[in-house]
């Protein structure tokens, strides 16, 4: 279940990598957030915030792939799209209001699916053609000079 922003970053256990060693459910650290999405949610930490709704951030991230590039952030801190139905359904509904194809809309689970920041998120990236952004399912490309091409989209989420 999501857990509103006190000041720490809570809910994160060991296995959330944010530095927390509290199990989940756990009472809440003081100090500032540990989460680098929670603190620019407490406005403790600098984003290039583009839209605000009560549930909701829109911001640029640090390493845009393609222009326009933007992250959707649920206020409430919750691991990933997997863990509440609500809030996911609340960040889905921002994407929506502010996606225009064509696009993609991605978001991973968990390490392995190459999540890097263990608070739910959502990519938006406007897409035009030869854009250059292969990703694992994109056709691929002809041989060039050198090889073949194949990508991995070079995104960590």
């Amino acid at each position: 279940m999501a857990e509103p922003l006190n000041g720490s970053c809570p809910g994160a256990g060991p296995d959330d990598q944010h530095g927390r060693s509290v199990a989940r459910g756990g009472p809440a650290l003081s100090g500032p957030p540990r989460c680098v999405f929670c603190a620019i949610v407490a406005g403790t930490a600098a984003a290039r915030i583009v839209h605000r709704w009560p549930d909701a951030l829109a911001l640029h991230p640090l390493g845009p792939v393609t222009p326009g590039h933007l992250l959707v952030i649920p206020l409430l801190h919750v691991q990933d799209l997997t863990t509440d139905p609500e809030t996911s359904a609340a960040v889905m509904r921002r994407v929506a209001e502010i996606a225009t194809p064509p696009c993609n809309i991605i978001s991973s689970a968990g390490a392995v699916a190459t999540q890097s920041v263990f608070h739910a998120h959502v990519h938006l990236l406007p897409r035009s053609a030869g854009d250059g952004l292969l990703l694992p399912w994109s056709p691929r490309q002809p041989p060039e000079a050198g090889g073949t091409r194949t990508g991995t989209g070079g995104m960590s989420v």
